[in-house]
């Protein structure tokens, strides 16, 4: 990212072509990666070489992988995926010759991917199932090929050490928008304390295992296997609740039913491939994760997995070139190239902003109020303001309820609502946003400033101070106080010196702290023009 920063400065379709390329090797390594599984299985070069160049043409064209290309933030996903599919294929290549070369080379290459991205964890159980189910010696000797697996327990620790040290720091947990001014010295007022709530703490919960969780993951499986076979429709926010529980159990049993038969008799792709799938996506499962975690479908999440899809239908491939030829295997994909290229086409489009994103979503029947909440918002970031109180408006229902869950669309109903000049709607958005808890700075900020615009000064003051009294860090609390000051009192130079000790003061705790120096150098601005 930062290489990336310096080659492309602002011109964002320069991070997208990197992600373009990173995805492009991924798909050569993943290549590489077939072919040895299909060699290894006894298949020969000319055959496992064509078989697998067309399974990762389909990789690469895959219209679940667009969230991974598209969203610079999730490149850490493509790296990781990069990371383990070349150090599968080099260890399973290198360790009939070099097994100690290869252990330890898997061990490095581990150590790397794990501060890429935490679904890289899977790395070790991975080798040991693809060394497993492509050995044809007896069991003990499988099991003494795979002990060495023991040796990637080092970089494993460290970084679990590591990451729960990083978990003790300040983390943001508050939903904020950047909202409207109205002052002429806090021009930046509310635009800074969104992004200045940021630095909230959170306390990060223990591992274990819930069993409540593994009803929806056995849901999350099911769906992510539909996802890979017919990838429609793609969906920021899936709806993973409308699977039926028991189908999506029967179905994951019969297939794994099929594989074990499979592999007894010496056709091992299925459960190859199945083991690779369910391996990679365990991390996604969250079935050992923070108490109280979620279990959540994402595209992004089902870009490693996929491989493991990749592995079955080269496999699949082998077996129509041997029951007729490669033209019809040929034909067969490119048939399917012709299907999905046009599905990745339209999705890509839909990544182009969030605002067409979210709609995409929308107009597919997702209502979830985390949606409308972003979806709102990403109208209001665009000036949309129209389509923004159009939502809000249609789903004034689930605002008003002022449950914790929708606390944050009744914020960012009310801060459109504000910005509309619906200043009584405003208000109640915001006070069902404050009903769940009323300890919320932001809340309380956007309120304060939504008084005064409604000449409210009484009420105003009240809502900035409890503002400030609900920050718990304490350079938010002065730079907080500086901004209440700054609108309340906007030509009282008095209060505006106030004002000033209370951004050097936020600046003292806190150097770094760049909305408060940006809103000190145009206070200092001000009051020297002022003299």
């Amino acid at each position: 990212m930062t290489l990336d920063a310096r080659l492309f400065g602002d011109w964002v379709a320069g991070y997208h072509l990197t992600n373009i390329v990173l995805h492009a090797l991924t798909t050569v390594l993943v290549f590489g990666l077939v072919r040895q599984l299909l060699l290894a299985s006894g298949n020969p070069m000319t055959l496992s070489t064509n078989v697998a160049l067309l399974a990762a043409l389909v990789f690469g064209v895959h219209p679940l992988h667009t969230e991974v290309v598209n969203s610079i933030f999730n490149r850490s996903e493509i790296l990781a995926s990069l990371g383990v599919s070349g150090g599968l294929w080099w260890f399973l290549h290198s360790h009939e010759a070099h097994p100690k070369k290869s252990w330890f080379g898997l061990t490095l290459i581990y150590m790397g991917v794990l501060f890429c991205r935490e679904n890289a964890i899977s790395l070790p159980a991975l080798a040991v199932a693809m060394l497993w189910l492509t050995s044809s010696e007896n069991g003990w000797l499988r099991w003494r090929k795979c002990i060495p697996v023991l040796l990637l327990l080092i970089p494993l620790g460290i970084y679990l050490g590591l990451r729960a040290n990083a978990l003790t720091l300040p983390s943001a947990i508050e939903e904020t928008i950047a909202p409207v001014a109205t002052q002429a010295i806090a021009t930046q007022a509310e635009a800074t304390q969104a992004a200045a709530t940021q630095a909230s703490q959170v306390a990060e919960k223990p591992l274990g295992f819930d069993a409540r969780r593994l009803r929806p993951a056995i849901k999350l499986w099911f769906k992510a296997m539909k996802l890979m076979v017919w990838p429609h429709p793609l969906q920021v926010f899936p709806q993973i609740a409308v699977v039926n529980t028991w189908i999506a159990l029967a179905s994951q049993l019969v297939l794994l039913g099929g594989a074990v038969v499979g592999y007894r008799y010496q056709r091992r792709g299925l459960i190859i491939g199945l083991a690779f799938f369910y391996i990679a996506l365990l991390p996604s499962s969250r079935l050992i994760a923070e108490s109280g975690a979620l279990v959540f479908l994402s595209e992004r999440s089902l870009y490693m997995p996929s491989i493991g899809f990749a592995v079955i239908l080269a496999f699949g491939l082998v077996h129509l070139v041997q029951r007729f030829n490669l033209r019809v295997a040929m034909v067969s994909v490119g048939a399917l190239i012709v299907v999905l290229t046009p599905l990745t086409w339209a999705r890509n489009a839909d990544w182009d902003s969030n605002k067409t994103l979210l709609e995409s979503d929308y107009e597919h029947g997702a209502r979830g109020t985390a949606i409308l909440a972003a979806l709102v918002d990403a109208h209001l970031e665009e000036q949309d303001i129209s389509r923004a109180i159009e939502i809000c408006d249609l789903e004034t229902g689930k605002w008003q309820e002022g449950k914790s869950t929708r606390r944050g669309l009744s914020f960012k109903c009310g801060s459109a609502y504000s910005r509309a000049g619906r200043f009584t709607t405003a208000e109640q958005a915001y006070l069902a946003a404050l009903r769940p808890s009323k300890e919320s700075a932001t809340i309380h900020f956007n309120l304060a400033i939504l008084y005064l615009r409604m000449n409210r000064e009484s009420d105003a003051k009240n809502q900035f101070e409890l503002a400030v009294a609900a920050e718990r860090l304490p350079h938010m609390k002065e730079f907080t106080s500086a901004q209440m000051l700054l609108e309340l009192y906007p030509h009282d130079r008095a209060r505006l010196l106030q004002a000033k000790s209370h951004l050097e003061m936020a600046m003292e705790l806190q150097p770094q702290f760049y909305q408060a120096r940006q809103l000190l150098d145009q206070l200092n601005e001000f009051l020297s023009a002022d003299l």
